[in-house]
């Protein structure tokens, strides 16, 4: 079981116990305006959600989105992780937080350590990452990760257009430690 630590965030496997947790931030207007759209309306829907979407990616890939927690409260603030998408030739990042902890600096720093996972024991050389074009708050966190624009683009199973985005290791680790 992977585990992510920073200065004042713990990554983690999602558990089917996080599952309320769940529940509330995929019922976010912001997840279902940039993310997607799921029919989770119950604790159990989301525990399925958990195991179908989630905890299916770490038994395939062995990595995938980790719960992120706040190391002095223990409070759950959102998802921060590495996702393997059909169609999509690298890695992609993902991350979603619950609006009440905007603006704390936790994207970025969850981000970071994915970033510095998939890169240094992972190995890969470029994560990719995806949004919508009104999704401004993600697109300025990716800008200041160090991504950068490439082109439109869409899932396999979708007509969506989306942005995407891609960095390298090289990139990365020039822009994190400037």
């Amino acid at each position: 079981m992977t585990t992510l630590q920073t200065d004042r965030l713990k990554l983690r496997e999602v558990e089917l116990a996080d599952a309320p947790f769940m529940l509330e931030l995929i019922n976010q207007p912001a997840w279902k305006a940039f993310i997607t759209q799921h029919d989770v309306r119950s604790e159990q829907q989301a525990a399925d959600y958990i195991d179908t979407r989630i905890r299916s990616m770490y038994r395939t890939h062995g990595h995938g989105l980790w719960l992120v927690e706040s190391k002095a409260s223990a409070r759950s603030l959102g998802l921060c992780g590495l996702l393997r998408r059909e169609g999509l030739a690298d890695i992609d990042l993902g991350f979603a937080f619950l609006p009440t902890t905007w603006g704390n600096g936790f994207a970025r720093e969850a981000s970071i350590a994915c970033l510095q996972h998939a890169f240094d024991t992972l190995k890969v050389e470029r994560v990719a990452a995806i949004t919508v074009p009104e999704n401004t708050r993600s697109i300025r966190a990716l800008i200041a990760l160090g991504f950068a624009y490439v082109s439109p683009y869409s899932l396999a199973d979708s007509q969506d257009v989306l942005d995407l985005y891609s960095l390298d290791a090289d990139s990365f680790n020039l822009h994190i430690h400037r």
